[in-house]
């Protein structure tokens, strides 16, 4: 209530909206034999040093093997076999000179500043935007960088690609 006189409105407002589909490769995974297989191996081999008595550190390192084993699998299992890319849709708002850009992934953080600072536009970047498609690692991630890029479903990249079609996107609204 107190900062309401101090908000400038306009007589008249642009509203606009574009979206476009991005089809983004699918990162390569093992079939799901060969992933069952490296799940089961992980868990016996958590389950053995837990019965020596294994230091922390080391059962620790053991459960994200199995953890990062059980969500490859995961992914193998619910990707039809043959399928290679899969389409993501991005969706631009503009209300006056803001811009809201909506992907239904979870972009990293350095996704989100380079969209912001490349825009050139006072931007919201909105993730998990009309469902949700997993995570989405910037360059230079990689599976040693922790469950993000581990469960990821698209290949290393793909960040790029989505950068470039989301500045088109907003590009084509400022005009």
């Amino acid at each position: 209530i107190k900062a309401l006189p101090a908000i400038e409105t306009a007589e008249n407002c642009t509203l606009d909206f574009a979206t476009r589909s991005v089809e983004l490769d699918l990162r390569p995974l093992p079939p799901p034999g060969e992933t069952q297989a490296e799940m089961l191996r992980a868990r016996d081999h958590l389950e053995s040093l837990r019965n020596r008595g294994t230091e922390a550190a080391e059962i620790q390192n053991a459960q994200l093997a199995a953890l990062y084993s059980a969500l490859t699998h995961f992914e193998a299992c619910r990707r039809t076999a043959g399928k290679v890319r899969e389409e993501v849709e991005i969706q631009c708002f503009r209300i006056g000179e803001t811009f809201f850009l909506g992907m239904a992934v979870e972009p990293f953080v350095e996704i989100g500043l380079e969209l912001k600072q490349s825009a050139q536009a006072r931007l919201f970047v909105v993730e998990i935007a009309n469902g949700y498609m997993g995570y989405l690692p910037a360059s230079g991630a990689s599976e040693a960088d922790g469950y993000e890029t581990v469960s990821t479903r698209f290949a290393a990249g793909s960040d790029r690609i989505v950068i470039s079609r989301a500045l088109e996107l907003i590009d084509e609204l400022k005009v």
